[in-house]
């Protein structure tokens, strides 16, 4: 049954980067001049080697409440996307599948592990795919300087599951015929 479910997860997976059914760009949008340079950063991981530096520390606190989210991801978030970003906390109810109910959240917050200098925030997303995010903060004097963002369909509820995770992250994906493919759409 397992190797089932592992199975159905790699088609899943398959079929989400092959067709494409990421959500949305942040350059789609336009209500932000910024949007094209942190696509590109985020697409390009430019961050990616600090990420998995992040991931080595050992002092991070762990939340599960939205109220631990910093505002001004909420704030940036919103900048990047024409839908509200809403986050449910876990367990409650929120827009798991592409049938939308407009009194519910259309993110569900999984864990939350932060420090003074860095943030992870992982959660769900449903919509045509249900799918994860990571998404990962820099902080400076508490403000938010830089962001990155993935999506995955692994089970993370450790920081230990977060660090082997991040050491085996690429967005460039190898189908059994040999081609490779980058992800080239952000969704978050």
């Amino acid at each position: 049954m397992k190797k089932y479910i592992l199975s159905l997860k790699s088609i899943v997976l398959s079929l989400y980067l092959l067709l494409g059914l990421t959500q949305t760009s942040l350059a789609q949008s336009g209500s932000n001049k910024n949007e094209e340079y942190w696509s590109n950063r985020i697409l390009n991981d430019v961050s990616l080697p600090e990420v998995r530096k992040a991931a080595e520390q050992n002092n991070y606190n762990i939340y599960s409440n939205v109220s631990a989210i910093h505002p001004d991801l909420l704030k940036l978030l919103k900048t990047w996307h024409s839908e509200s970003v809403l986050f449910a906390n876990p367990n409650m109810k929120y827009n798991s599948t592409d049938c939308v109910d407009e009194s519910l959240p259309n993110r569900q917050l999984i864990k939350i592990f932060s420090n003074e200098n860095y943030t992870f925030i992982l959660y769900n997303h449903g919509g045509i795919a249900f799918h994860k995010h990571l998404i990962w903060c820099k902080l400076s004097s508490k403000r938010i300087n830089d962001v990155w963002i993935c999506n995955y369909f692994e089970d993370i509820s450790t920081i230990q599951e977060l660090k082997r995770f991040l050491k085996k992250f690429s967005r460039i994906h190898i189908l059994k015929n040999g081609e490779r493919f980058k992800e080239n759409r952000l969704c978050y």
